[in-house]
């Protein structure tokens, strides 16, 4: 195997996490117009934590249904329950 292959194998190899960070992204995008930073998402088993203003995690907290549904359609595999 060269280093070609070794690298194509890998690349398209991403982690749980990222994926759910870029759902989680995408989701608040979509619903709730805000650009979040992937480094303010941490992710424990089922639930998302978010970091930010209490403004947005307000506006999180009464859109989680839509948030949540938004998820799921981007990624099925996901199975987060609740952001926060």
């Amino acid at each position: 195997m060269n280093l070609a292959d070794y690298a194509k194998k890998f690349s398209g190899a991403v982690t749980e996490e990222t994926k759910a960070r870029n759902a989680v992204v995408a989701a608040v995008k979509e619903i709730l117009g805000v650009d979040l930073d992937r480094s303010k998402i941490r992710i424990s088993k089922e639930v998302v934590y978010i970091t930010g203003s209490s403004a947005l995690r307000s506006e999180i907290n009464i859109k989680q249904e839509k948030l949540l549904a938004s998820i799921e359609k981007l990624d099925p595999e996901l199975k987060i329950k609740k952001i926060q």
